[in-house]
């Protein structure tokens, strides 16, 4: 683009040059100062994050009084475009009572048996919820029995058929009768109660947005719109919040979407308690699904605290550490801003296919080299799968590093394996390192990945919109 405007008389001149919407984009601005009887020519080359003058020519005035010096150049450092989103973030309340908590029961003990073998007591019980039916989903709960001044650790819990079974550690069988209350491991137990483990209000962290966003020249700014944080009441349908019930509650309280616009870009991020039945990881067997985001109607994201320390607790028992909470609302907003799973969940992501010939150890031959052009494959995801069964997941580890053999093209592979085990014969699959990794909370870095960048280098439209 070529502009002038008149020097006035306090020497100065102005205009306008808007730039692209694109965060990442890059401009440099040259200008010169000449008066109309310049004698010198020259032109202006976009040269890609920047303009320069290329070639200027000059004809000889006919009058030498009319001599001018050469026209002089001014270059600004290169200018980035940087895109804010303004994210309003809600939390939710604290519940009134413990009793809309689907998953805590209360009925009558119906039998008891100890065991002299275990040390425990099986109490058959009556009055437990359909949510709540469910194999090992009270183990470490609480069982408070009438007449008891305490509360007991549930051992185990079996849901049976006709009666559900609950096992306590000592001789119970003197409660036969006696009516309970009883919760999940959701709970701690105190002086007749049974509070909440998380603490309330339950409110997303958003410390570590800002340093993920950056390389790709996206700033979250919380500053302009910090007076719209709503405190959303809890009721029974918060206890698991689905997809729907989060649409619904996004429609009453996100308040910075009427705002959004190209030039004005808003996100939302609201703080839950815990997901769906049957991915809140109550009972462990189950999944754990530590936050969502509504990409079909651009309503925002949602992570839920306790589906967090649930699974925070159960790695810490099995051995292994789990990713900063903070992590879970920069998967989500990458979410809100399309970016999708990695692991296979959609076609273009990065990847290499192959297969394992030879496994020795934590090191594994495939069938071809990994090109070294354009592609990060330490720490990257090597998800193996039957070849018979395509997409039946067998093992997933990571690279830890890689050597290729280009005389008989091969690859040798150093992993450290997460799940399973991959096996010769086995086809694999890799898949570059994000924080949209699904299983972003075990074992990937805290980036998005280069195509990830690219995806929000070329976002132009608000991530959240009306």
């Amino acid at each position: 683009m070529v502009t002038s405007a008149p020097v006035t008389t306090d020497g100065n001149a102005g205009t306008i040059f808007r730039v692209s919407r694109q965060p990442g984009d890059n401009y440099r601005m040259t200008g010169d100062f000449t008066d109309t009887l310049s004698f010198y020519h020259y032109a202006l080359q976009d040269d890609g994050d920047k303009a320069r003058l290329v070639h200027y020519s000059y004809q000889p005035p006919a009058d030498p009084d009319d001599y001018l010096p050469p026209p002089q150049l001014y270059t600004h450092d290169i200018l980035t475009v940087w895109r804010k989103v303004h994210a309003e973030v809600d939390q939710l309340g604290a519940p009134p009572a413990v009793r809309d908590n689907p998953t805590s029961a209360s009925g009558e003990i119906t039998d008891t048996d100890y065991d002299t073998d275990t040390g425990c007591t099986e109490l058959e019980v009556d009055g437990i919820p359909s949510a709540g039916d469910t194999d090992d989903l009270y183990n470490g709960g609480w069982i408070l029995v009438e007449g008891e001044n305490e509360a007991w650790k549930v051992v185990d819990f079996d849901a049976g058929f006709w009666t559900d079974r609950v096992y306590v550690q000592g001789n119970k069988e003197y409660c036969d009768g006696r009516d309970y209350t009883m919760t999940d491991d959701d709970h701690n137990y105190s002086q007749g109660q049974f509070p909440l483990k998380v603490q309330f209000p339950l409110t997303p962290d958003t410390s570590y947005l800002e340093t993920v966003f950056k390389p790709a020249y996206i700033k979250p700014d919380f500053s302009e719109v910090s007076g719209y944080t709503n405190t959303i009441p809890f009721g029974a349908a918060e206890w698991n919040m689905t997809l729907d019930r989060f649409r619904a509650l996004a429609a009453i309280y996100c308040t910075v979407r009427a705002r959004a616009g190209p030039w004005y870009w808003c996100g939302y991020l609201m703080g839950g308690f815990q997901s769906p039945e049957a991915e809140d990881g109550d009972p462990d067997s189950e999944d754990f699904t530590m936050g969502f985001a509504d990409r079909n109607e651009r309503r925002g994201g949602a992570v839920f605290l306790e589906t967090y320390r649930d699974l925070a607790a159960w790695m810490t028992a099995n051995g292994k550490t789990l990713k900063p909470f903070s992590w879970i609302a920069v998967h989500e907003m990458g979410h809100v801003f399309t970016l999708c799973h990695w692991l296979g969940q959609y076609n273009e992501a990065p990847q290499d296919v192959g297969y394992i010939l030879q496994r020795n150890g934590n090191q594994l031959i495939l069938d071809r080299q990994l090109d070294e052009e354009g592609f990060r494959y330490i720490g990257s995801m090597l998800t193996t799968y039957d070849n018979n069964e395509q997409r039946v997941l067998r093992s997933e580890s990571r690279i830890l590093s890689y050597s290729n053999d280009p005389q008989n093209n091969r690859c040798t592979v150093t992993v450290s394996t997460v799940s399973g085990s991959p096996s010769a014969g086995h086809y694999f699959v890799i898949f570059e390192n994000s924080i949209m990794c699904r299983k972003a909370s075990y074992w990937n870095e805290g980036v998005f990945a280069p195509r990830d960048l690219d995806v929000l280098r070329e976002t132009t439209a608000s991530p959240v919109h009306d």
